[in-house]
């Protein structure tokens, strides 16, 4: 039997030697969660920071997995929102509440939200190639 790919290009090889931001809406950890794994196994002292929407009436896919990563790391910073306000959330967390555009961005989920994420944070002045996203 021969496999060959996956040929996707939302991948993390290596952490960036920056802060890393995931962010995962719902299903949207599954791709995340190896990234994240792989980015605290390459660069331990760089941050690293999760943020999770929250569907209603859903609970987080690795939950208890994600809040022992964020007690083994200490460069990890885990939390989670209702899915309705990620984009809130973002925006004030790494548009208007902080002037350091030097982060790489990973964004995964469904629907709309993803290109919207992605077209905010680039429009506040983030790098076309330092916001990575996967939307299905």
């Amino acid at each position: 039997m021969r496999f060959t790919g996956p040929w996707g290009t939302f991948t993390l090889d290596q952490a960036p030697d920056v802060e890393a931001v995931f962010i995962a809406d719902g299903t949207g950890i599954a791709p995340i969660r190896p990234m994240l794994h792989r980015a605290l196994a390459t660069s331990p002292h760089h941050p690293a920071r999760l943020l999770c929407g929250i569907w209603p009436g859903s609970g987080l896919p690795y939950h208890a997995e994600l809040i022992m990563l964020a007690r083994e790391h200490s460069v990890l910073d885990f939390d989670q929102v209702p899915s309705a306000a990620l984009r809130d959330e973002v925006r004030r967390r790494w548009v208007d509440g902080d002037a350091e555009r030097r982060r790489r961005f990973y964004i995964c989920g469904v629907g709309q939200l993803v290109p919207e994420l992605r077209d905010l944070l680039r429009r506040a002045g983030y790098e076309r190639r330092a916001v990575q996203y996967e939307k299905w």
